[in-house]
């Protein structure tokens, strides 16, 4: 073959060598990057699952704070059994009418039950409760609420004229109808947690009054071991002020039978001070319920009735009742007029809950809520 046949036949061989190289470099490249609607269908994809993500993480906000709303309720239910045990009422602001009481992160929201709670019990959002804490042990909780702190530390109580230290009571054989007590003046402020006396026989009615002698403030029966020993009864705690007088006195006649009885008395010279209170006169009055008289400052203490006083702390004093339940977020506690039951109420957030006072098998259905937006309660037992 001539040399220029031979030459032009070799450059078109290594043309469609080259062309084959090509196509098929081409065929195999790898392309990096993405298109613009591939962009778009991965972020859509990314913002439907943050939606769900975010909503189920709210949904089970919602339901921890409810689990906790529920064992809160719970937990106030189980104090103020407690508290009816021994005053055989439920705790008030000691009014005639129904009254209503709305958590205030204080101790003392509920009147008088802060001796039965070491923590302040109100709702998570109340409190800014994180999540977490939410699920803490159930267990735990309870004992730290429902430890009385009397099992755990003695309440000061002080006793005016048994901490005097008198001898044994002497027996007036005289049956007739007395009113007999002392008038006493707190030197600072604190509650009459207890009445109590010291007399040989028979249940005696013991009453607080006020510093006239007119009006009643507190009253319980109280059934006398002896002439050597004190009985004390508890009562719905009521606040006292520095430097107002009181007085207190027992009746000479026996509350089961209506007769009258024999009176104790002691050698005591009044005005004396005794711990934070002073005794300041004898009191006595014939056959009344009121003690009106004229204060008598005599060598002898009439009556051997007594109270218990407690010091205040730095709990603010009892609430008045109130409406204050329409808040949002607060447990609200209702007590009727005659202080025999009661109805807690909460908010929860899980409009689906079985629980919801709407639902025909809830324990609240049919009972009208303090305000629209509670929907959840629990009710006093029969005691």
């Amino acid at each position: 073959m001539p040399f220029h046949k031979a030459l032009r036949s070799e450059i078109v061989d290594h043309s469609k060598k080259s062309m084959n190289y090509e196509l098929n470099s081409h065929h195999f490249k790898v392309k990096l990057g993405f298109t613009l609607i591939e962009l778009i269908v991965v972020i859509s994809i990314i913002g439907i699952l943050a939606t769900i993500g975010t909503a189920t993480y709210t949904t089970a906000q919602q339901k921890s704070r409810d689990v906790r709303r529920k064992q809160d309720l719970g937990a106030l239910k189980s104090a103020l059994i407690l508290y009816y045990r021994d005053y055989d009422n439920f705790p008030s602001a000691d009014t005639t009418n129904d009254e209503y009481f709305a958590s205030d992160g204080s101790l003392n929201w509920i009147p008088g039950l802060k001796d039965y709670l070491q923590k302040p019990i109100k709702d998570p959002i109340q409190t800014s409760l994180p999540i977490f804490l939410a699920f803490g042990n159930f267990f735990q909780y309870v004992f730290d609420n429902l430890t009385k702190p009397s099992e755990v530390f003695a309440a000061v109580t002080e006793h005016p004229l048994q901490d005097k230290g008198l001898s044994a009571a002497n027996v007036s054989f005289n049956l007739v109808d007395w009113n007999m007590g002392y008038k006493f003046t707190p030197n600072v402020n604190g509650q009459i947690t207890q009445l109590g006396l010291r007399c040989n026989s028979g249940s005696r009615p013991v009453k607080l009054y006020d510093s006239t002698g007119t009006t009643i403030l507190a009253s319980k029966n109280v059934t006398a071991a002896g002439t050597s020993t004190w009985v004390y009864e508890p009562i719905t705690p009521y606040p006292v002020t520095a430097g107002t007088s009181y007085i207190v006195a027992v009746r000479s006649k026996d509350v089961n039978t209506g007769l009258a009885l024999n009176y104790c008395l002691n050698s005591l010279t009044t005005s004396y001070t005794q711990g934070n209170v002073t005794v300041n006169s004898s009191n006595y009055k014939a056959a009344s319920d009121d003690m009106i008289s004229s204060p008598t400052d005599t060598a002898t203490i009439y009556g051997e009735a007594d109270v218990g006083f407690e010091p205040s702390t730095t709990e603010p004093p009892p609430p008045v009742g109130s409406t204050t339940c329409q808040t949002n977020n607060v447990y609200c506690y209702f007590v009727p007029a005659d202080k025999l039951t009661f109805t807690l109420w909460a908010q929860l957030e899980n409009t689906k809950s079985p629980d919801l006072s709407s639902n025909p098998d809830a324990l609240c259905y049919n009972t009208n809520p303090p305000s629209p937006q509670l929907n959840y309660c629990l009710k006093s037992p029969s005691l």
